[in-house]
């Protein structure tokens, strides 16, 4: 190549719109009023529909507080979210996040309010063998 690169002229746009034939819409509106309903699905069984069970979720479910984690020990927003879970050993806990500072803890629902260290967290989900 000799030269710098050049912008292609060539390159055929396409427009944004189309035009709509006259009378389209209004022969499209008059063939489905001619035709009546539109086809649906053979009628099934009237039985009555089942009551659906509402399905679990972490996002939904109310998570129990532990004492101390109604607000976040660092920055005091109340913005935090709940996970709720029991360690290997069947200690109850739960994980709190902050969504402003993003501080992150463990505390046990049994305890008074003092934040888990991470040992001890690892220490109780170790899987014995």
């Amino acid at each position: 190549m000799s030269g710098p690169a050049r912008a292609r002229s060539d390159v055929a746009a396409l427009p944004t719109t189309f035009a709509t034939p006259p009378g389209a819409v209004a022969a499209a509106r008059a063939t489905r009023r001619a035709s009546g309903a539109l086809p649906t699905q053979s009628a099934r069984s009237r039985r009555a529909a089942a009551e659906a069970l509402p399905l679990g979720s972490i996002a939904t479910a109310p998570a129990r507080t532990a004492p101390g984690t109604s607000s976040c020990g660092e920055c005091a927003s109340t913005a935090l979210t709940y996970l709720e879970m029991t360690l290997t050993d069947g200690a109850p806990v739960v994980f709190v996040s902050c969504h402003e500072c993003e501080h992150k803890g463990w505390f046990s629902l049994d305890g008074g309010g003092a934040a888990l260290s991470l040992d001890s967290v690892l220490g109780s989900a170790t899987k014995v063998r």
